[in-house]
């Protein structure tokens, strides 16, 4: 195989593993890459990137996106338009300057956010979100604010029509097949009607019974 790396991985599996790691679990970036968990966790010590929330203490896009209930192009607009206080951040173990045909490798990095940058963020920004669709105790520690900002967000959003995003589809499964919370408690926490719960959830039965 073409560009293959020492070790069984090619440049494609190695630019998947430094994509997803912190947004997937080992378990399933081995299974997209037909590798084992172990094998895969390896390769992202040899890469220096195994640990890298452990080690910067701050959330990957994609992990701040899930606590906003919020999709990842959400989060970097949020970032690039709107000010967020984004760290771009490369984390990998500087091995090797050059690549194999002598070319520089290009530097890449990432988007990490500090939780208490967030927060400041957040205060000057509030309109921005909808406070009421974040879960309770997603990003500790919460402002005091954001209790009173709920309630707000709550009456604001709710008579809105809204198009569900796949994270909140995810979020809504979760809760209710998983976490077995009432078709009236999910409504409350996103924000929704129970009628419109109800017929999401029925939606969301009819296309995994398609796709089986």
């Amino acid at each position: 195989m073409a560009n293959q790396y020492k070790g069984g991985w090619t440049e494609e599996e190695v630019d998947y593993l430094e994509s997803n790691i912190g947004v997937w679990d080992f378990d399933r970036i081995a299974k997209k890459l037909g590798k084992t968990p172990k094998a895969v966790l390896k390769k992202a010590e040899s890469l220096g990137i195994a640990n890298t929330k452990v080690a910067s203490g701050l959330y990957t896009m994609h992990e701040m996106a899930q606590a906003l209930c919020l999709d990842d192009k959400t989060v970097k607009r949020l970032i690039t338009n709107h000010g967020l206080p984004g760290k771009q951040r490369d984390f990998r173990i500087k091995n090797k300057e050059v690549d194999e045909n002598g070319k520089k490798k290009s530097k890449r990095l990432f988007y990490y956010i500090d939780v208490t940058d967030f927060w400041k963020w957040a205060e000057a920004n509030k309109d921005l979100i909808n406070w009421h669709q974040v879960p309770k105790y997603a990003l500790m520690p919460e402002p005091e604010w954001l209790e009173e900002r709920r309630k707000t967000d709550y009456y604001k959003w709710a008579n809105r029509r809204r198009p569900w995003t796949p994270e909140q589809d995810a979020q809504l499964w979760s809760m209710y097949y998983q976490e077995g919370m009432t078709q009236k408690e999910i409504a409350t926490l996103l924000a929704r009607s129970v009628n419109g719960v109800e017929k999401r959830l029925k939606r969301l039965r009819e296309q995994k019974l398609v796709a089986v």
